[in-house]
């Protein structure tokens, strides 16, 4: 299995186990991860989409915001 384990997201937590020390998600063309409004999607060209009412980035030391170009506002 590729040290990657399976693990039943319907179960109670109780039930699950250890929460495992990461978790892969393969996709081949789009991962969209999505909670009422909110969404994040990965995209195979590279592209990644943050979508949410209200986006929060915190960093306990340095926040850091690297791009070719970086839009605000």
């Amino acid at each position: 299995m590729n040290g990657i384990k399976e693990i039943d997201l319907v179960a109670p937590l109780s039930d699950r186990g250890p929460a495992p020390d990461e978790i892969e998600i393969v996709a081949l063309r789009r991962l969209t991860l999505r909670c009422g409004t909110s969404s994040l999607t990965l995209h195979s060209d590279g592209r990644v989409l943050l979508r949410g009412e209200n986006i929060l980035s915190e960093a306990e030391a340095r926040n850091h915001i690297v791009g070719g170009s970086v839009d605000i506002n």
